[in-house]
């Protein structure tokens, strides 16, 4: 009992005789410590939440620039699909032959070019929510071409009067826009989701 009295003792004078300056250099090098390590760790998560934003910025510019290309594809596609297929009604009406029909679709898409499959690829890819809408399009239009094509055999064989090809061919035209008008209008609801506010994180 004496002997840990006595230790205790000398370890007591032995701190007494440990300059204070020791002291204070010891504190000072563990504020130092403590003060890097919070520096540190503020720029780490200010690091980080500058990479979510940078990442969500671009995500935002990506997806604005695929509905963009979207919006312009279908809207220069349909432009396309309705001027061609004016003529050939007036061929199915006897006003004028097949080869004027023709002429008239290469003289007026001469300098147009559009992809179907490339709006496909689209839909496909990055807008899952325009799919249904776009796939009833896609039906529309093979009604549309399967009466042409049709029309075109008759023709071919020498069958010229297409009156009966008249009506039908003009309800499957409608009925292709009125299912083009819906994708344009669900391409449009796409564009929301790049108009959204970046989330902001504590």
């Amino acid at each position: 009992m004496k002997r840990r009295r006595r230790k205790g003792r000398e370890m007591v004078e032995l701190l007494k005789s440990i300059p204070v300056a020791f002291y204070a250099a010891v504190l000072g090098s563990l504020i130092a410590l403590t003060s890097s390590y919070l520096t540190n760790r503020s720029n780490t998560r200010r690091l980080k939440l500058q990479f979510e934003l940078d990442r969500e910025t671009k995500e935002r510019e990506f997806t604005r620039d695929k509905v963009e290309e979207l919006y312009l594809l279908h809207e220069e596609w349909l432009n396309v699909s309705a001027s061609s297929n004016l003529p050939f009604i007036s061929v199915m009406k006897g006003e004028i032959t097949y080869n004027d029909a023709l002429d008239m679709f290469i003289d007026g898409n001469k300098n147009r070019t559009v992809d179907f499959k490339r709006l496909q690829m689209l839909v496909d890819l990055y807008f899952p929510d325009v799919k249904a809408s776009f796939d009833r399009l896609a039906t529309a239009r093979d009604e549309v071409n399967k009466i042409k094509s049709e029309h075109k055999r008759q023709y071919k064989r020498g069958n010229i009067d297409g009156t009966a090809y008249v009506m039908p061919f003009i309800e499957a035209q409608q009925t292709l826009e009125g299912e083009a008008s819906h994708v344009k209008e669900q391409i449009i609801q796409q564009s929301t989701r790049f108009k959204s506010p970046v989330r902001q994180r504590r």
